[in-house]
């Protein structure tokens, strides 16, 4: 039998009586329709609540198909309360640190460093430890001393990680001439080695990064140099101890037109492509564009700085620097892309007393093009050497995040820059101070539901094996709202679990204080405003002092 729903339609016409479920339905613009339709329909929809929903609120659709109140998180950007993972003792210290990744499916950061040692035989060993994160503090746990898995002091060190449970350190060891990885598990605090697998025999200052996940797999890239020929390779990370090389220990895709062997760093873009850059000086480093097809790539044309209008500024692009390619987290810390707003950045040294400044590019296909530029600061950022170079993350509402030392005093500074709607200017927040000590490397990493970590040297300690490894977390602004999950708006008050209407477009809902006539946006806290933000999606247009009409223009 089919349902029929009522449908009273007033026309100087004829009237229609009902109109099977389901089937749709073209009204001329001239009819007056007074009846009302129940259940879904071109203007609402019935949908379980997740979570309680206020009466005529902002509502976004869940991945489980539920609607859901917008929530957000508010920032704090002074930080919880200070981590130690290291204690600097007098006759053991931090040398520095290299790197840091996230895994949330543990809950875990893990930061890999070198100790400072009055011990010889200890000197210079790489460090890994786990902390896991409750609110803004981490706890840490008990360092795996990697001297007995691995010869002697490493270089080019660098982890990386999907973010969830799969991860890889990479290494090169003092006494060899082979770049190496392991992939690594953590439990709780505990971290667990895998075995350990040479990329290329006789490969130097290599690069790695998370690409993303494909079929079940977790895909990453690792880059070298052999024989001053920079080669690209992909692994397939299917488990603890479960990797596929590309040809491991044959060759890897050699990038074209390659600078000489001086350096590679890469960045991962999407689960199939990614940048790498190669060469470190001004003239001779270009970046191209790679495809990952399988386990194997393509790897673009390159461009040159002079190409990508940063030839008449300092060049700290991906890591190009003049003191070698040991860039601590260099992939992340001088430039990364942003896949919330689909931009690659990177920070250059504009002179003029170390004025910070980000640059910001558009890629599309094979091809970079740079669209603006936006000074963070300035003045008084460090650039004297590699390991005081600001550090870059992007933020869960797609923010920029700028750490930095002071060039007089080192301080730690931090900054956030949101763009504007058009995407082609960024306006900055106010600059905080976060560390008022002496600070040395800065490392960040972006951890679940906005948590920036932020680990560093706390270098005003005086003696070398008196300096610390510090920790804190600090909370930035976060939003369940995006373009794509709003819904429209509630029709009444709901409790969890109630079957809630939801006015969409086309129909009307109940506001206050509105103007006749103006556009109004829901804003990512789930008010309404009249002027756009970044993020804001548009809500509708105003038809009296207490009526909008939902519309997306």
């Amino acid at each position: 039998m089919v349902v029929r729903i009522p449908l009273i339609v007033n026309s100087s016409a004829e009237q229609i009586q009902e109109l099977p479920s389901g089937d749709s339905l073209s009204i001329p613009g001239d009819l007056d329709v007074t009846g009302s339709i129940t259940g879904n329909s071109v203007h609402a929809v019935q949908l379980t609540a997740d979570g309680t929903i206020a009466a005529h609120a902002p509502v976004i659709l869940t991945s489980a198909g539920k609607v859901k109140a917008i929530e957000t998180e508010a920032e704090n950007l002074t930080g919880g309360s200070m981590g130690t993972f290291i204690t600097g003792s007098g006759s053991q210290g931090i040398y520095s640190i290299e790197d840091i990744c996230w895994l949330g499916g543990q809950n875990a950061a893990v930061v890999a460093w070198k100790i400072k040692s009055s011990t010889s035989s200890l000197d210079q060993d790489l460090q890994l430890i786990a902390g896991t994160l409750s609110g803004t503090s981490i706890s840490w746990g008990t360092r795996l001393d990697t001297g007995g898995l691995v010869s002697g002091g490493l270089s080019y060190i660098q982890l990386a990680s999907n973010n969830n449970d799969k991860a890889i350190l990479m290494y090169k060891e003092s006494g060899g001439s082979d770049m190496k990885i392991r992939t690594f598990t953590v439990s709780g605090t505990t971290i667990t080695l895998g075995t350990e697998v040479t990329l290329r025999t006789n490969s130097n200052e290599g690069s790695l990064c998370y690409l993303g996940e494909d079929g079940g797999s977790s895909y990453f890239a690792t880059a070298y140099v052999l024989s001053g020929v920079e080669e690209v390779k992909i692994i397939k990370h299917d488990g603890h101890n479960s990797m596929t090389v590309l040809a491991a220990g044959a060759n890897g895709v050699g990038v074209p037109n390659g600078a000489g062997g001086d350096e590679t760093k890469l960045i991962g873009i999407s689960h199939d492509r990614f940048l790498v850059q190669v060469g470190k000086d001004n003239e001779s480093r270009t970046i191209h564009v790679c495809t990952r097809l399988g386990t194997t790539c393509r790897i673009a044309p390159g461009y040159t700085s002079a190409e990508l209008g940063e030839a008449s500024q300092a060049p700290f692009g991906i890591g190009g620097n003049s003191y070698g390619a040991e860039l601590p987290e260099g992939t992340d810390e001088t430039g990364l892309y942003d896949p919330i707003n689909e931009k690659f950045i990177m920070w250059v040294s504009a002179g003029g007393g170390a004025r910070g400044r980000i640059r910001v590019y558009n890629i599309d296909g094979d091809t970079i093009k740079f669209q603006f530029e936006s000074d963070f600061t300035p003045t008084d950022v460090e650039t004297g050497h590699y390991s005081m170079y600001p550090s870059l993350e992007v933020t869960d509402k797609g923010q920029i995040i700028v750490a930095w030392q002071l060039a007089s005093n080192h301080y730690g500074k931090r900054v956030v820059g949101s763009y504007n709607h058009e995407r082609d200017g960024i306006t900055w927040g106010a600059v905080t101070t976060w560390s008022s000590e002496w600070t040395g490397t800065i490392q960040q990493v972006n951890a679940d539901d906005g948590k920036i970590i932020t680990v560093y040297q706390d270098t005003a300690q005086t003696g070398g094996y008196n300096i610390s490894g510090k920790s804190k977390v600090f909370q930035t602004a976060t939003t369940t709202l995006t373009s794509d999950n709003f819904l429209g708006f509630s029709a009444a008050g709901y409790s969890d679990g109630n079957t809630a209407r939801i006015s969409l477009s086309g129909s009307t809902t109940t506001k206050s204080s509105l103007t006749i006539g103006k556009k109004y946006y829901v804003q990512d806290n789930g008010t309404l405003a009249t002027t756009r933000e970044s993020f804001d999606v548009v809500a509708g247009k105003a038809l009296s002092a207490t009526s909008l009409l939902i519309t997306e223009v």
